[in-house]
């Protein structure tokens, strides 16, 4: 079973396109929605630049000024990094004025003092630009303050200190960047430290002390990285980039996390407003295997991701999953009225002290009957293992129908639900009916109704696996 999933997964992501590394582009005081699988929290690095956040596996960005930033997004599955460009809108000019003479040069600045009462802190964030063409010089540094700290930690910190001299053939950026090279490398962490592009070569080397969990982002131990890429380009809609990386952990992260080096080959597609692909093939302490896509048209949606490491395959120590980690997303107009979605998704942890498997999957059909009722209709199935430390599997199965009347800014909805059991057998429990009446807009029933179908479903998989560690008087009660 979990053979069948992992091969369907990596067929849909190999089939399609894949998400490259170009930055994303939204427009000035646009906001643009993405699909991505189990988000649940979405931070800007430059919420001065863009605006994220996460409801329900739907990243919603703002841009609010010209400019690019980096926006962080939690998933189940890890941290994921996404680079943003809004660009400079035309400029508005009143009648009789010419436009500037110097198009695309000048100096630019912002500052931001933020206050905290609970814990007492003060954060400064200094943001300074020159441009000139297609030539940048930029500064950026947050520096936290702290009234009052406990133990060893610091009351004067500085998260983020960077300074970057970008040309046509040659970037430099000293300190800090979040460095997202490939997926079985550098994807989306910050290294401190010393970054340089000159044409096709790349040089990334520090050191990471930065991980999250749960929303939270925490101080680690230093993980030190160096390394070093070339990229070659096949045509003008794919190319080739040669890696080279070494990674060095802190003992006491070392039984988890190898050291050593990791090369790679990556290839990728890009085909603008359709899709692009990503596939990268690496050899360290075992074989790794990685690929992520996405397809777009007036019909269909797809996202999918697939990684594959062995257990000593050598990582950074904030990036300790090893094993087979898979996703797919998927949406289709089927008729005018009509419309389906599937969501799939794999985790295979294979670690020297934690063998567990966890799938998850969940179908759902709206049918809009006229202008005032649609139909939905869904279901999810999750299935549960460890093998380390053992336990039994535990199944559940969950299906949910929706009635749905609009009628201005009110909506209806009658929701008619059936849940199973948990234990090697999945069993289906009697349905339960509710009948709720709010004053809410159509797209937020919508939002209502995915949110209670998700909580649903992680409520029964939390008490699941805390009857596997008898909390609950013993496995598949």
């Amino acid at each position: 079973m979990k053979v069948r999933w992992s091969i369907i997964c990596l067929w849909a992501v190999c089939a399609i396109t894949a998400q490259g590394q170009a930055p994303l582009s939204v427009g000035y005081q646009k906001r643009i929605q993405l699909p991505v699988t189990g988000a649940t929290a979405a931070y800007s690095l430059d919420s001065n630049v863009v605006e994220a956040s996460a409801v329900n596996g739907v990243v919603e960005i703002v841009g609010k000024a010209p400019g690019t930033a980096n926006i962080v997004i939690v998933t189940p599955a890890g941290v994921q990094s996404l680079a943003v460009t809004v660009p400079v809108p035309p400029p508005v000019l009143q009648p009789g004025f010419d436009p500037p003479g110097h198009e695309g040069s000048g100096e630019s600045g912002t500052y931001e003092f933020r206050y905290n009462s609970d814990p007492g802190q003060i954060t400064n964030s200094l943001d300074l630009r020159r441009t000139q063409g297609k030539s940048f010089t930029r500064l950026q540094l947050v520096n936290a303050n702290l009234f009052s700290s406990g133990g060893s930690a610091s009351v004067v910190g500085f998260p983020y200190l960077s300074y970057e001299i970008s040309r046509p053939n040659l970037d430099l950026t000293f300190v800090d960047q979040i460095v997202t090279n490939s997926p079985l490398t550098l994807d989306g962490y910050m290294v401190r430290g010393f970054h340089m592009r000159e044409g096709p070569w790349l040089f990334h080397g520090g050191f990471a002390s930065i991980a999250t969990f749960q929303g939270l982002f925490l101080t680690t131990d230093r993980e030190y990285t160096a390394g070093i890429s070339r990229s070659f380009t096949l045509n003008s809609l794919s190319s080739l980039q040669g890696n080279f990386y070494y990674f060095r952990n802190p003992a006491s992260q070392r039984l988890v996390s190898s050291n050593g080096g990791v090369g790679s080959l990556v290839y990728s597609l890009k085909k603008k407003d359709v899709g692009s692909l990503l596939a990268e093939v690496g050899v360290s302490h075992g074989l790794g295997l990685a690929a992520r896509g996405n397809y777009d048209d007036e019909k269909d949606h797809i996202t999918g991701s697939f990684r594959r490491q062995s257990a000593g395959f050598a990582s950074l120590a904030i990036n300790n999953q090893h094993g087979t980690f898979a996703d797919l997303s998927a949406s289709r107009k089927l008729t005018q009225r009509l419309y389906g979605s599937l969501n799939l998704n794999q985790s295979n942890f294979n670690l020297p002290r934690l063998s567990q498997s966890t799938f998850t999957t969940s179908t759902q059909l709206s049918f809009k009957i006229n202008r005032y009722f649609s139909v939905n209709g869904g279901g999810s199935f999750a299935t549960f293992q460890s093998k380390l430390p053992p336990s039994d599997r535990i199944s559940t199965v969950k299906n949910v129908r929706h009635l749905t009347q609009f009628d201005g800014s009110r909506a209806l909805v009658l929701t008619s639900a059936g849940g199973g059991g948990f234990g090697p057998r999945a069993v289906i429990t009697p349905e339960t009916v509710t009948l709720s009446q709010t004053v809410l807009s159509a797209a937020q029933v919508q939002v209502l109704q995915q949110l209670r179908q998700t909580q649903e479903a992680q409520d029964q998989l939390f008490r699941s696996m805390r009857d596997v560690t008898g909390g609950n008087g013993g496995p598949g009660r």
